[in-house]
């Protein structure tokens, strides 16, 4: 039932798309030779493009020159967007291009049926971890649904790498429950070769790591043991992985001031420069409400989750993960796109209180599921669609 109410929710975004792009405005010309921190066209396109190229607006620019071209070798690369282009992961534009080798779609088309692919694996295995733990099928079904239901999860019929990440998130978490170490090892570097997320999954190994050896004690397997340091080092790994991957396969550029492979040495180096640096200038006032509405975003769908008895893995990761977000980016409203990922521990709201049918509690869902339908279109509408000219809007959805 989850899987067929997360195609429901896919052709209902795409048909949102499709009337929010009767907004958009020319895209063209391209601009190999801009600025990262401007807006990159790769493919051009006349207003009100359909759907398909609205689809690929933003990052789907760049993703696209990866699919269609490969990443430029350090030496060929002339301007700091070409080097720039390494700053994103091989893993969903490898993937997509291979969609557009066997079926002969287009980049939209093949990312659409690549991240639908994904999202459907992420649904099923958010369902069978729930379920598999005792969960009731109206609870499960409940939580893998709202995987959807996020504000900005229309980024995940985009040619955005996020659909793509959320499985090998799900995979990750469902192989640790599940103990089988190895697949998560090779989860967790997945994910590092789609997102720069994957080291939030160290304090999610961390914890499993304790709860194990609280209730086993000596008794945990020497294989087990070594399992788990695994996920450990891949965990911590995973934030040099693709970094000096891409060194050694394309080398170094001086072109700009700007190259991808660095881009990891920038967010370390910048850390909490973003909302930790903002709210210390806005003052304790301003600070103290927004700390205070980002405990709460926390707080009530891990309580939900823990009470509930999800997998602590599950809300570990929601929890480290959103803090990795916080700490290490800019205030954009690309946060939104992030809570995406997150989706594991916050459908924990949508599908808790169906525990026990209630009046209340469903009118609180329905009025959950109204709400989120109603930002999903303000987020296609108004930051995916480019909507006034990117020159005037120079911050990725």
């Amino acid at each position: 039932m989850a899987l067929v109410v997360t195609v429901v929710l896919r052709l209902l975004q795409l048909a949102a798309v499709a009337r929010a792009s009767r907004a958009q405005l020319p895209t063209g010309p391209a601009t190999p030779d801009g600025q990262p921190s401007d807006y990159y066209v790769f493919h051009p396109a006349a207003a009100d493009p359909g759907a398909w190229y609205v689809l690929t607006n933003w990052d789907g620019q760049w993703y696209e020159r990866i699919a269609t071209i490969g990443y430029p070798a350090g030496a060929a690369a002339r301007s700091a967007n070409e080097a720039w282009a390494v700053a994103f992961p091989p893993a969903f534009p490898v993937l997509t291009r291979g969609v557009m080798e066997s079926t002969g779609a287009s980049f939209a088309v093949s990312a659409f049926l690549l991240n639908t692919v994904a999202v459907l694996g992420a649904v099923g295995l958010m369902y069978g971890l729930l379920h598999g733990r005792g969960v009731s099928d109206r609870e499960a079904t409940m939580a893998a649904s709202a995987l959807s239901l996020m504000p900005s999860s229309p980024v995940l019929i985009a040619a955005y790498s996020e659909a793509v990440a959320l499985v090998f998130v799900m995979v990750a978490l469902w192989a640790l429950v599940r103990r089988h170490y190895a697949v998560c090892v090779v989860a967790v570097l997945a994910l590092s070769l789609t997102r720069p997320v994957a080291v939030a999954f160290f304090a999610v190994v961390l914890v499993h790591a304790l709860l194990r050896w609280r209730a086993d004690g000596r008794s945990v397997p020497w294989v087990h043991r070594l399992g788990v340091s695994g996920v450990g080092a891949a965990s911590v790994a995973s934030v040099w992985v693709w970094p000096r991957l891409s060194r050694a396969l394309y080398g170094t550029t001086q072109a700009g001031s700007y190259s991808g492979s660095d881009r990891t040495a920038v967010i370390v180096s910048g850390l909490g420069d973003g909302y930790l640096r903002t709210l210390w200038n806005a003052g304790p006032a301003v600070a103290a409400v927004v700390v205070l509405f980002f405990g709460l975003a926390l707080a009530v769908p891990a309580v939900l989750a823990l009470r509930a008895h999800w997998p602590v893995e599950i809300v570990v990761w929601g929890v480290a993960y959103l803090g990795v977000v916080v700490v290490a980016t800019p205030v954009t409203p690309g946060f939104f796109r992030y809570l995406v990922l997150a989706g594991p521990l916050l459908a924990a709201v949508f599908a808790v209180p169906l525990r026990a049918i209630a009046v209340p509690r469903v009118v609180v869902v329905v009025v959950l599921v109204a709400g989120s339908l109603w930002l999903q279109w303000l987020w296609v509408r108004y930051l995916l669609v480019l909507d006034p000219a990117p020159s005037l809007y120079p911050w990725a959805p």
